[in-house]
Order: C-alpha cells, then sequence, then structure tokens
C-alpha cells in the first residue's frame, strides 16, 4: 500500500476508491482542537510536523498557499506513531491523516479547506505471484471491483484488467 502522491510508473497497481482525509494532530488542551476544520493561517507559528516524503510537502506546501513560507518545521516523520509520541510530548502539531483513537490526549481535527489522498495497491510489473499471493491478489481485485460497481463507479465488467 503507497500513500499517493507517489511514482507508480515502475509498478502494476490497483488505486483504491477511498481518501484519506488530511488533518493536524493535537494535544486536547490545544485552541486547535476546539476548531471543526484548521485553516493554513490558523498554523503559522505552531512548530510542525511534517511528513519526511518530499512529494506529501509539497502537496502540503501547495495547500498553504502563500501562507507556507510562514510556518514552522519543527521536525520531519516517516511513522505517524513517532508524529504522535512527538505531539504528546509537546513538540509541536503533526500534520497527517485521520486518527482514530490513537491516544486520548490527542485530537484529530481536518484541515479546511478540506485535503484528501488517494492510496495505491502496488506490485512489480510482470511479477509472478506464488499461488497464495495470487489467491490475495485475485481476492483484492475481485472484492475492489464488486465495490466499485456497487458505487456505480465502473460500468464495464472488466475481469481481467491489471489496473482497474
Amino acid at each position: 500500500m503507497l500513500t499517493e502522491p507517489v511514482d507508480i510508473s515502475r509498478y502494476a497497481f490497483y488505486r483504491m476508491p477511498q481518501k484519506d482525509q488530511w488533518g493536524v494532530l493535537v494535544l486536547k488542551d490545544s485552541p486547535l482542537a476546539e476548531k471543526k476544520g484548521v485553516a493554513p493561517e490558523d498554523l503559522v507559528g505552531i512548530p510542525l510536523l511534517l511528513s519526511g516524503r518530499e512529494k506529501v510537502r509539497s502537496e502540503l506546501a501547495n495547500w498553504f498557499g502563500d501562507d507556507y513560507i510562514h510556518i514552522e518545521i519543527a521536525a520531519t516523520y516517516n511513522l505517524i506513531l513517532n508524529a504522535a509520541n512527538m505531539v504528546k510530548n509537546g513538540v509541536g502539531a503533526a500534520l497527517c491523516f485521520r486518527l482514530e483513537n490513537i491516544s486520548n490526549s490527542l485530537r484529530f481535527v481536518p484541515l479546511s479547506p478540506k485535503l484528501e489522498t488517494g492510496t495505491v495497491l502496488a506490485w512489480k510489473k510482470d511479477q509472478i505471484f506464488s499461488p497464495v499471493v495470487e489467491q490475495f491478489h485475485q481476492h483484492i481485485k475481485y472484492t475492489r471491483l464488486a465495490f466499485l460497481l456497487i458505487q456505480n463507479r465502473y460500468s464495464t465488467y472488466c475481469f481481467n484488467c491489471s489496473t482497474m
């Protein structure tokens, strides 16, 4: 599973129909915790923890717009649980995907305007799978197709397509 934006040119993949919502993870006693949504200007002057991935930071910079030059990046992270621990210890607020029940002392507040990102299930092109992995692959493929058909988002039955 890879979170977009990501270079998938070397991979076969399925794009997941659901999107992840971005927000800020803050201490429950933070003034931001009381908001229904956090705007770019709300984050100016607050130490922020950002993803270590350059493509993700570029997406966030686009969301911030002109306010990006005014933000304070306190740290970058690769694992959200590490960022959550830094938030708990007062290092800053973490920009991340929606997290539920990560800690009683933290609150996730969505970004406003909304920022969403997709996810892909990717594997090497022309990959030869073991029988068990092939069964898993087929299960994911048909489950995803059924989901899309239920939502009327896929009008053609394409059971042999590798990148539906």
